[in-house]
C-alpha cells in the first residue's frame, strides 16, 4: 500500500468515526457545516515520500475582485488559529472564489489534529461568510 493510500484510508476512518454527513467526492471527502462546506483532500509530494491533507472551505463564490477585497486579504489572511484566506484565480467571467484553507502533513497525522482543523475551518467559515458577503458580494456555498 502506498503512503498516499494509507493516508486516505486514515483520513476516511477519522472522518467517518467522528462526523455525521461525510460524503465521498472524486478528490476526497466533504462535510457540510451551516452555510459552508469543508473539502478534505490528500496528495503526495517528493516522489511519494510525503503526504499532505488539505482542508478547504470556500467562503464566497462568484465574488468580484476589488481593492477592498485585496486589502481585506492582505490584512486578515493569517489572523486565524488554523487556516489562511486567499483568493483563487479569476474564472472566465471575472469572478473568483474566496477560500479558507489549511494543509497538514499526512505522514504523522493524528485524529485530534485533523478534527481540530476541519472543525475550526468549518466553524469560522460559517461564522464569517455572511459578514464577508455583505462587504464583498458573491455567494455563500449554501444559501439555505
Amino acid at each position: 500500500m502506498s503512503n498516499l493510500d494509507a493516508t486516505k484510508m486514515k483520513v476516511q476512518r477519522i472522518l467517518a468515526e467522528n462526523l455525521n454527513g461525510v460524503e465521498l467526492t472524486e478528490a476526497g471527502f466533504t462535510v457540510r457545516n451551516g452555510t459552508t462546506r469543508a473539502f478534505i483532500t490528500c496528495s503526495e509530494r517528493d516522489n511519494g515520500n510525503r503526504t499532505y491533507v488539505r482542508v478547504q472551505v470556500p467562503l464566497l463564490m462568484q465574488v468580484r475582485p476589488s481593492p477592498e477585497l485585496f486589502e481585506y486579504i492582505a490584512f486578515h489572511a493569517a489572523e486565524y488559529m488554523f487556516g489562511t484566506v486567499h483568493l483563487m484565480q479569476p474564472a472566465d467571467d471575472g469572478t473568483s472564489i474566496l477560500m479558507f484553507e489549511h494543509t497538514l502533513l499526512g505522514d504523522y497525522l493524528d485524529e485530534e489534529e485533523l478534527l481540530s482543523v476541519v472543525f475550526g475551518l468549518a466553524q469560522v467559515g460559517d461564522e464569517i461568510d455572511e459578514e464577508l458577503q455583505a462587504k464583498f458580494g458573491g455567494k455563500r456555498f449554501h444559501e439555505d
